[in-house]
């Protein structure tokens, strides 16, 4: 499997794991990830747009965004940052909410590792129980997520040249 395209792995417990290498330094990667002048550019898959977005970087600093589909109802995704070790670690809380229903938060760790003149990036997000974990599987988070990783790293590389 070539390193470079998504991984996903749902392990037995209550985690889904997203990894990625990325052909930049982690310093630029992390930039890009937590800027919101950067995630404006990526964070949306497919078929949505950013309709709104606000983002307080530090430790018990607020983030909440809105994905817009072309068609459907808005999608809110927010939480609170827990710990932010620049340019290594991104742990912050994650909830959804879309079609009136909230679910349950996501603790979501970032990590990103020097990997040959490259960054090994990988997230974890570790759910409460199983069943939440699976609610949010039937979401389409595999897809949706893949899509986001395809837009920052295209994201990143257009910033690169």
């Amino acid at each position: 499997m070539n390193l470079t395209h998504n991984l996903l792995a749902s392990s037995p417990n209550c985690e889904i794991v997203f990894s990625r290498i990325f052909p930049a330094s982690r310093e630029t990667v992390f930039r890009l990830w937590t800027e919101g002048r950067h995630v404006r550019n990526w964070i949306c898959p497919d078929g949505f747009v950013l309709s709104d977005f606000e983002s307080d970087l530090r430790p018990e600093g607020n983030y909440r965004f809105v994905i817009s589909p072309n068609l459907g109802t808005d999608c809110t995704m927010k939480g609170i940052y827990k710990r932010i070790e620049f340019p290594e670690t991104l742990v912050y809380t994650d909830a959804v909410e879309w079609d009136d229903d909230s679910f349950k938060e996501a603790i979501v760790s970032l990590h990103l590792e020097e990997f040959q003149g490259k960054t090994k990036f990988e997230m974890v997000a570790l759910y409460e129980t199983e069943e939440d974990k699976n609610i949010i599987l039937d979401l389409g988070v595999e897809e949706g997520t893949s899509e986001m990783l395809d837009r920052f790293e295209s994201y990143l590389l257009s910033t690169l040249s």
